[in-house]
């Protein structure tokens, strides 16, 4: 019934997805609101700085706005263009629309007063505060996190950066404010007998509070597999609950008075700990348990996680796309189902982690093999951990010296942990990267796991004692030799699993134009050749971080044949210089050849790109026109066999002996991408004087014989670029424009958008659609927009 539940909330959400107000109108722009206090939480930056994120509740407009606002439409989704603005001080009008939901403060503190802040903002309190309105961004690549769905599933609408709160009333809610402040006397006591590292560990362990969690150490945790160890779960509640409970009846209290009180202190961790997703889903199913146990009823795990899941969903049906709630729930099912009927304990250590991996893979398009292996250490020893952490939290508030004294297991098992995942992830091979799997194969996933399952069954049926009758009829090794053949049915279901998910068609040509704001990076995949061209952004902050690097593995490119660097400009170069700086395999590196010109005299990127070169001993090609790319045609390192669309790029600019050294756009490197009868023309920052360069070239060699397919405006559609006569001689039939929204240089202009449409090419731009893949086998093609699939 859960399942059909949760099904059904699926397709709801996919036929009808909840709509929210917009608030693009006033992103950038200083308001004021007024809310109730919901929770806070600190957050350290990847620079080390700490904020304080304040959650607020029954959020409304206040009376006056500080600066200016623009109008909008009240009605959900719609973002209209400003009708004119107000002037400061004016009580804004009933236009706005509504906030149904919540509003995430980010407060510029003093290192210093960091909990001086904090205790001045109580828990409940109503709060009237101001800050500069900043929307959560949608995802607009493949592999890029989502932060519109993540806090919409959080409730929260949009966040106000540079915080000040102006007016706080006292604490509606003087209860809750006092759980939140016993657990920063918690945090505080943690702090004082621990290391920096090792305090930010249990806090996240033990409080639910991973604010001061270094982006460091949840990368080589999560890289490792074993990130799941610091989120409050099953574990902890089993061990905490169950183990007061117990401690309870050890007391010889009565079943009812020890249930009641265990279920009430549960209750009261969650509050203190403001745990969501699978820490309430541990709590539901241990007060399910504390049911069974007051009502002499059997404890069923499935039926407990099924109430669980719907109660959840129930609440929120967002959670069905959410990792966290896919990984928990995803967990309960592997022990539920597939640990009771795989007998070696071996199996057993793998039930989770084999039912979990579709999830793993969906939402990072990798998996860390060495999981397997590190789990198995690292998860019987988190009771000692988290023992010896409430122990260190409880002695340290009476004697800091018997908490630092408790502390020491802990000492002791986080540097193993640490030391055991710098070891794995030092290892080859560390991790799987197949990339984002198709949903048929993870329905045909499961279907296979359905059938392991039921041939480990069918073997244990061959383990049950048989009368003396049906022993006289099946000998010893009539039934030893069934029963291996059904071991071996299941290893070869569960190997066929494990294939299928892993496996991919890299046949045929895909394009990708990534939408990297205002900046170029253009990704090609042809039967196993991986290349990037470019790879830069001066809107998208740390680009390689977040939008390079997890496109790359959705897509199933754990290394790049080839990474062409068109120019100098940081917009084209600072993400493929952190893919080089964070050791990505990048087999080659291309840039343009400027004939004589020494190395010194190479823009700043270039040079950098070249010392890491010669430190990691990548090799360096210089491209010129006449240059041509030609990969062998292979899938997965094994030569392709047949004939069929050969891919190849012809570099038909620049010239050695015709540079601008008055300005490097005019230099690009530019490609004729060809593959069957598909072709593409990508130009970097190429405007009219390149192009005519190009276009001489092209003509002196009869290319390309027919229209193009896909040209790659020149410099983000200036109006400098995409001439008449360019166009004119490519005839292309799309033209695929990548620039930031809103950016300061007014691409595309609006006369270069003319003369495209002027020669009947149909525009894509990557500022409404998103990342753009262009699909062909050399003969069709097919265009996906991410932001309309």
């Amino acid at each position: 019934m859960a399942l059909i539940f949760a099904a059904a909330v699926f397709l709801l959400l996919l036929a009808d997805p909840p709509a929210q107000p917009s608030y693009e109108c006033l992103d950038g722009r200083e308001v004021r609101v007024t809310g109730v206090v919901s929770g806070k939480e600190f957050h350290t930056a990847a620079d080390g700085t700490v904020t304080l994120l304040v959650s607020l509740r029954q959020v409304q407009w206040a009376d006056e706005v500080s600066g200016s606002e623009t109008e909008i439409s009240p009605e959900a989704g719609q973002s209209p263009e400003p009708e004119g603005i107000r002037p400061a001080g004016i009580r804004p009008s009933d236009s706005r629309p509504s906030i149904p939901d919540g509003v995430l403060l980010s407060l510029d503190t003093d290192p210093a007063a960091l909990y001086r802040d904090d205790d001045r903002i109580p828990v409940g309190a109503l709060a009237e505060v101001s800050g500069t309105l900043r929307t959560f961004q949608e995802a607009t690549n493949p592999g890029e996190f989502d932060s519109r769905l993540y806090y919409q599933t959080l409730k929260l609408n949009f966040r106000l950066n540079h915080g000040t709160v102006h007016r706080i009333s006292g604490s509606r809610h003087p209860f809750r404010n006092a759980l939140y402040r016993t657990k920063r006397r918690l945090a505080a006591v943690l702090d004082a007998c621990l290391t920096t590292e090792e305090a930010a560990v249990l806090k996240a362990m033990l409080l639910g509070e991973k604010g001061f969690l270094s982006a460091e150490l949840k990368a080589l945790y999560r890289e490792s597999g074993i990130i799941h160890i610091l989120a409050i779960s099953g574990l902890h509640v089993t061990l905490l609950g169950m183990g007061f409970f117990r401690l309870l009846r050890r007391l010889r209290m009565p079943m009812l008075p020890a249930c009641a009180l265990a279920a009430v202190f549960m209750l009261l961790y969650g509050g203190m700990t403001g745990i969501r997703g699978s820490g309430v889903r541990a709590i539901c199913m241990f007060l399910v348990h504390l049911g069974a146990k007051l009502l002499r009823r059997t404890y069923d795990l499935l039926t407990a996680a099924a109430l669980a899941a719907v109660l959840l969903l129930i609440d929120q049906p967002l959670y069905l796309w959410n990792s966290g709630f896919l990984f928990s729930f995803g967990a309960v099912l592997g022990i539920g189902i597939l640990m009771p009927v795989f007998r070696s304990p071996f199996l057993k250590a793998l039930a989770v982690p084999v039912w979990t991996m579709p999830v793993y893979l969906w939402f990072y398009g990798t998996f860390p093999l060495y999981s397997l292996l590190l789990n198995l250490a690292v998860i019987p020893l988190m009771p000692v951990v988290m023992t010896a952490g409430i122990a260190a939290a409880v002695a340290g508030s009476l004697w800091p010296a018997a908490g630092r004294a408790a502390g020491i297991p802990c000492h002791v098992l986080l540097y193993f942990y640490r030391a055991a995942c710098e070891l794995t992830a030092g290892l080859p091979g560390h991790r799987l990267i197949p990339g984002r799997p198709y949903p048929w194969e993870i329905v045909l996933f499961y279907g296979l796991l359905a059938g392991a399952a039921m041939f480990a069954l069918q073997a244990d049926r061959w383990e049950e004692p048989e009368s003396d009758e049906e022993k006289i009829r099946r000998t010893v090794s009539w039934r030893n030799q069934r029963k291996a053949m059904l071991e071996a049915g299941k290893g070869l279901f569960l190997a066929a699993a494990v294939l299928v998910l892993c496996w991919r068609d890299h046949r045929g040509l895909q394009l990708h134009f990534l939408d990297v704001g205002q900046g170029d990076g253009i990704f090609l995949q042809a039967d196993g050749t991986s290349i990037l061209i470019d790879g830069g952004s001066s809107s998208k902050a740390s680009l390689g971080q977040y939008q390079l690097e997890p496109f790359l593995l959705e897509e199933g490119a754990g290394h790049l044949d080839l990474a062409v660097l068109t120019h100098d400009d940081s917009d084209h170069a600072n993400g493929l210089l952190w893919l080089l700086e964070e050791e990505y395999d990048i087999r080659m590196v291309g840039l343009a050849d400027f004939g004589e010109t020494p190395e010194e005299k190479r823009g700043e990127n270039e040079q950098r790109i070249l010392e890491i070169c010669r430190t990691r001993h990548i090799p360096v090609i210089y491209l010129r026109e006449g240059s041509v790319i030609q990969p062998e045609r292979r899938i997965k390192g094994n030569r392709l066999s047949g004939s069929g669309p050969q891919l190849s790029l012809m570099c038909v600019h620049p010239a050695p002996e015709h540079l601008h050294p008055d300005d490097i756009n005019q230099d690009s490197v530019s490609f004729l991408v060809t593959y069957g009868r598909f072709s593409a023309m990508l130009t970097g920052d190429l405007e009219e004087d390149g192009e005519e360069e190009c276009l001489r070239y092209l003509q002196r060699n009869g290319l390309p014989e027919d229209s193009i397919t896909v040209l790659k405006a020149g410099h983000h559609g200036s109006r400098y670029a995409s001439s008449t006569a360019w166009l004119k001689h490519l005839r292309p039939r799309f033209s695929v424009i990548s620039c930031g929204r809103n950016n300061r240089y007014g691409h595309p202009a609006a006369e270069t958008l003319d003369r495209i449409r002027d020669a009947g090419s149909e525009i894509l731009d990557t500022r409404h659609t998103g990342e753009i893949t262009f699909c062909t086998d050399g003969r069709s093609v097919r265009v996906r927009k991410f932001l309309e699939n």
